[in-house]
């Protein structure tokens, strides 16, 4: 399947963030309805799920020892790592 059509199945996308060896990309999408964040190889691949809360994810970044997401508990602004 066309690359394009992987990306265009996840729905809306945003906040990329490419592991620190440059192999994945992190991103949020909200695909299962509330924001989440998924992972897939830069070389190609159908994005995967990495959290399923029931709270929305609204940033997420690559650290060294890995992902590192916020949280927005009950939909609200607070945040919580």
């Amino acid at each position: 399947m066309d690359l394009v059509k992987h990306m265009a199945a996840v729905g809306s996308c945003w906040s990329p963030s490419f592991s620190p060896d440059g192999s994945e990309l992190a991103f949020i999408s909200d695909l299962t309805g509330t924001p989440q964040v998924w992972t897939m190889p830069v070389e190609g691949g159908f994005p995967r799920l990495v959290t399923g809360t029931d709270d929305q994810i609204t940033q997420v970044r690559w650290s060294t020892q890995g992902l590192a997401y916020l949280l927005s508990p009950g939909g609200g602004l607070n945040r919580q790592i």
